[in-house]
């Protein structure tokens, strides 16, 4: 058999390993998607400590604006004679004085929130940091591992018309129908006795016929054997 058909298949195999490799690669998109949910996870959490600081601030100037009509209040019932006029400024006060309760614990409940959700940023920044490196880290890896097994096969097919030339017509026609047949393995050797694809064992006598038949088979898968 023409050792050119073997030095075929060994280079598409070649071909073909190095591209079911590049398949199995990490192109860094799972890395990617975990990277957007802790972005939309931070982008979320910032998101409600803006809304507590909103209520802190408005809370702060309600309180404000309490305590100022207080002051003015108090202020009027010492400048008023009118017994109802007097009653109404107390209720009013009174009325101001509750709010100004509530109002300082909205802003304790929202000071209280905000140092959790302001805690809450900081892990959740440092997380998408992490992620974004590990993210980059994987791309990066993948991009150069990509260009690499590229090459390699960029190599090995200018390897081919050179092997190819080798070959007669029918060596062409029968090392096509079995890399169609047989999954891109067209040609096998004998390794340790046993044919290198299926693992069958080769015979005494097949081994001497082989050696000298022009297209000799593995009879176990059907593949051209190569026998040294």
């Amino acid at each position: 058999m023409n050792r050119a058909l073997l030095d075929l298949q060994l280079l598409d195999s070649a071909i073909q390993n190095a591209t079911r490799e590049k398949s199995r690669l990490d192109d860094g998109t799972p890395a990617r998607a975990t990277l957007g949910e802790l972005e939309t996870q931070l982008a979320q959490t910032r998101e409600e400590a803006a809304t507590v600081a909103a209520t802190r601030a408005k809370a702060e100037g309600d309180l404000e604006a309490a305590e100022t009509k207080i002051e003015r209040q108090k202020k009027r019932v010492m400048t008023v004679s009118s017994a109802h006029e007097i009653s109404a400024l107390e209720r009013d006060i009174e009325g101001l004085s509750r709010m100004r309760g509530e109002l300082d614990e909205t802003i304790l409940i929202a000071m209280d929130e905000g140092e959790t959700l302001a805690a809450k940023v900081a892990k959740e920044e440092k997380q998408v940091e992490v992620a974004r490196a590990k993210a980059e880290q994987i791309e990066a890896e993948f991009k150069a591992q990509t260009e690499l097994l590229d090459k390699r096969v960029a190599g090995k097919k200018a390897e081919r018309p050179p092997v190819i030339a080798k070959l007669s017509n029918e060596d062409k026609t029968r090392y096509s129908e079995g890399y169609k047949r047989h999954g891109g393995v067209a040609v096998a050797h004998v390794e340790g006795g046993s044919c290198s694809a299926c693992g069958a064992e080769i015979l005494p006598f097949t081994l001497r016929e082989a050696k000298t038949a022009e297209f000799p088979t593995c009879e176990g898968c059907g593949r051209l054997l190569w026998v040294e």
